[in-house]
């Protein structure tokens, strides 16, 4: 056997054993939020954005609930949420859960990846505010929203893109 050959041997057992060789791991995802864009592993996420889009960027998710007017895609490995109203093919809320309370439309695991505030002007801060379990961060022009909870006020979830 030449080299060759072993080396497509090992590529076609590798694919037979169902080894994902290019998925993405909950603990490679980095989003970083600006305060006119959001990025996630080096790709802005689009304003206008189809499930499509995103299943190629994060992979296939890995369950849906529907309720009447939603429909949210649950990654459980990722520690991601990504919510679809009936009436568009756009996204509506993207969120991401640091803790899961092991409901039926939230992830099975939390995310493990990093997220982080970036500003090209070095004296904008980002500016916390906190009104019972809600919290809302705020970068220039751009808020977000998130469940916060205990007197340190715990991130439990934050909605990086919501409409």
């Amino acid at each position: 056997m030449n080299n060759r050959t072993i080396l497509i041997s090992f590529i076609l057992l590798l694919i037979i054993t169902n080894i994902k060789l290019f998925s993405i791991s909950p603990e490679t995802i980095h989003i970083i939020i600006a305060e006119d864009k959001i990025i996630m592993n080096e790709w802005e996420i689009p304003e206008e954005l189809e499930l499509v889009t995103l299943e190629s960027k994060i992979g296939k998710y890995d369950r849906k609930n529907e309720t009447e007017d939603n429909i949210k895609y649950i990654w459980d490995n990722l520690g991601i949420v990504a919510k679809f109203k009936k009436s568009s093919n756009y996204l509506n809320k993207l969120t991401v859960f640091y803790i899961t309370e092991s409901k039926n439309d939230e992830p099975k695991q939390n995310f493990k990846g990093k997220l982080n505030f970036f500003s090209s002007d070095p004296n904008q801060k980002v500016e916390a505010t906190y009104k019972g379990w809600f919290c809302r961060f705020k970068l220039g022009n751009r808020s977000l929203y998130g469940i916060c909870k205990g007197e340190n006020h715990n991130l439990e979830q934050i909605d990086i893109i919501s409409k």
